[in-house]
């Protein structure tokens, strides 16, 4: 049985206000119940990369959007770290990716979707195929309209697609699987966490993040710039709002490198939400190019109550939780490879 890191810091300092009038509390907090220190594990693979993120399905472990690569995304063991093959050509070919943007696991049809600006389309792959084919090229695709750019998106049920939205007025838009924007389905901005008059116009490219847990039709909205983590459901009604633990608050712009970046990603399941934190500034001082990246997972639960604060060993680009083999896995540029941490996600349902 693998042992569960040693309990750090058991402080917590939290301060919850409840507004009655739209039934919303604000938790503000310093530090999380639980902190642990987690010594990563580096692995040593054949194929390298650098940079990308990280999906898993069954007993497999994704890597997508891979740097300078020719193809999107590969396919590995989680147990063993085994290479299986790799997908998503790019190229200008007919079914090759030309201009491939942010890559997304659907594991309801266990397949990997891929945007291809350049043809307006949203490109399937099947996991399987890929597996028995390492020259396969998917003919599978939704086409999308003209005028939509797609940064960041998620999977739901029936090849419904959640896309962050462009429009002060909206949190997202969704996308039907023949291409078209279901108007129904749009979710109102009732968060309004920024004054958008004294925001730069570049500011909507990228701002937020999100997950949703259709278990519980809720959905968790991270700030790249802030320490908020806001819950909210179907209908943009907000449920919970957390802000901490370093009560970083900036307006949005991507140009500006002495910016802190806070929240990276955030994933979830059905009783946790996980963000890969930084709370450091965006770029190197020396060059204001090189990008820096997180070292701690901050988690909370599905009514925002922050729950612990995971210290990564090394710097990590992207991770997956993997609770059936106690481990986190994620791909740090620092080491240049996979690096795992042993760590009972578990214990942390209890």
């Amino acid at each position: 049985m693998i042992p569960f890191p040693r309990i750090i810091s058991l402080g917590l300092i939290i301060c919850i206000t409840i507004s009655c009038d739209n039934q919303k509390s604000t938790i503000k907090f310093n530090k999380f119940a639980k902190e642990f220190n987690l010594k990563g594990k580096i692995v040593e693979t054949k194929e390298k990369y650098k940079g990308g993120f990280l999906e898993q399905i069954d007993s497999i472990l994704i890597l997508t959007n891979t740097i300078e690569n020719k193809y999107q995304f590969h396919l590995y063991n989680k147990y063993t770290f085994d290479f299986l093959g790799h997908g998503g050509l790019k190229g200008r070919g007919p079914h090759e990716l030309t201009n491939p943007l942010y890559a997304v696991l659907d594991k309801n049809q266990e397949c990997i979707w891929i945007p291809d600006h350049a043809k307006k389309r949203i490109v399937k792959y099947e996991i399987d195929r890929v597996l028995n084919n390492s020259n396969y090229l998917s003919k599978t695709a939704i086409t999308f309209p003209e005028d939509l750019f797609i940064i960041y998106y998620t999977t739901m049920e029936e090849e419904i697609f959640a896309l962050s939205s462009f429009s002060h007025d909206t949190l997202l838009v969704f996308l039907n699987n023949e291409g078209n924007i279901v108007d129904s389905m749009t979710i109102e901005n009732k968060i309004n966490l920024y004054n958008w008059d004294e925001l730069p116009v570049n500011h909507l490219l990228s701002y937020y993040t999100f997950t949703i847990n259709q278990q519980m039709n809720k959905i968790a909205f991270a700030y790249y710039y802030s320490d908020h983590l806001i819950v909210i459901d179907l209908n943009g009604n907000i449920i919970s709002k957390s802000f901490g633990p370093n009560k970083i608050y900036q307006q949005p712009d991507q140009a500006n490198p002495d910016k802190k970046l806070t929240n990276q990603i955030v994933k979830s399941d059905e009783k946790l939400i996980f963000c890969l934190y930084n709370g450091e500034r965006k770029y190197d001082k020396e060059t204001n190019m090189m990008p820096s990246y997180g070292k701690n997972i901050h988690i909370y639960d599905w009514n925002g109550n922050p729950i612990a604060d995971l210290k990564l060993q090394f710097d990590a680009m992207s991770f997956t939780t993997d609770v059936e083999s106690n481990r986190i896995i994620t791909f740090s540029p620092e080491a240049n490879t996979f690096v795992y941490y042993d760590f009972n996600i578990g214990r942390l349902y209890e």
